[in-house]
């Protein structure tokens, strides 16, 4: 435990005013997170819906790194738009990072396809608490490069997203932390960084009762670069099977289930390519809504049957 504190204080302190590390998580089970990385994501073909994942890295090691995230979204057909919140919250160590974002699509109609504009708007807000912290003697009490106490802060920023998309395949390209607003916990520096990302996929159909889904995201901060691909297969529109390839990273299996017309329970495992670390598992669950619209063809707000607007004291 000791030494686990001190490994901490040791990668700050290797870094005096500034901490660089890598700000965007991976999923392997990216295809059923789509809005955390493009506002243009927002989908009309699942219009409204919740959903909740959770991320726990490194199992089998105490205090191991974990996400747990939230979206929502709905899409209104008669205005072709959509809306989504999204939540996450990524703690690694002493660190702990909690992400909102509000976004925002468009959607066009190019004959039988469609083209989704979406921009988003949100803020970071980053935290170290070291409470439990050991300070070497060597590195000394006073070194203020190691925060005393808590500290945190905010750092907001805005997204945008392109979405192009047929019945067999969807292109995209989105960018988030457009601003690279850094964010300043004390005398600690972190900047934000922005990342593109290129996603796309095809759907083949083999039967009613069989398709297989490839599909590609890449991302990069124009320094670094990952590729994670995952191939999915929908048996009876009931069961998904699939597997994962992050580049020079993990290999993983994923297996999903609508458990209801309206539930999709989805779980994976990933295994890293480096036997000192131990595997991930994600759970992702989402649960498709029956909101209707508020607008009718004309742009106006729907009203009740005797078109009028009733209290909800009265409903």
């Amino acid at each position: 435990m000791i030494l686990k504190r001190y490994l901490h204080i040791i990668v700050i302190s290797l870094s005096p005013f500034v901490i660089k590390a890598q700000q965007q998580p991976d999923f392997s089970q990216f295809v059923n997170n789509k809005i955390y990385f493009s506002p243009a994501n927002i989908s009309h073909e699942d219009p409204s819906f919740v959903s909740l994942y959770y991320q726990g890295r490194w199992v089998g090691i105490s205090d191991s790194p974990f996400i747990l995230g939230f979206n929502f979204q709905h899409f209104f057909k008669e205005k072709n738009m959509g809306l989504a919140l999204s939540l996450l919250n990524d703690k690694i160590g002493f660190e702990n990072n909690i992400n909102i974002r509000g976004s925002y699509c468009y959607q066009l109609t190019l004959k039988e396809d469609k083209l989704n504009l979406g921009i988003g708007v949100g803020a970071l807000y980053k935290s170290l608490v070291n409470k439990e912290w050991i300070t070497p003697d060597l590195l000394g009490e006073d070194d203020i490069v190691i925060p005393n106490s808590f500290s945190g802060g905010i750092s907001p920023n805005f997204h945008l997203g392109i979405l192009y998309s047929s019945k067999e395949y969807h292109l995209g390209i989105s960018a988030i932390n457009l601003l690279e607003m850094p964010s300043s916990m004390a005398n600690i520096t972190v900047p934000m960084k922005r990342i593109i990302y290129l996603h796309g996929g095809y759907d083949i159909s083999f039967s009613d009762n069989l398709e297989l889904k490839p599909q590609l995201i890449l991302s990069s901060d124009m320094s670094d670069y990952t590729a994670n691909l995952t191939t999915m297969a929908v048996l009876y529109n009931k069961f998904h099977l699939g597997v994962n390839y992050l580049f020079q990273d993990s290999m993983g299996l994923i297996f999903g289930i609508k458990a209801i017309d309206k539930l999709l329970i989805s779980y994976s495992y990933n295994y890293p390519f480096f036997n000192e670390l131990k595997g991930s598992h994600e759970v992702f669950l989402r649960y498709s809504l029956e909101l209707t619209d508020l607008f009718d063809s004309n742009n106006r707000i729907k009203l009740n049957k005797n078109n009028r607007v009733r209290g909800i004291r009265f409903l």
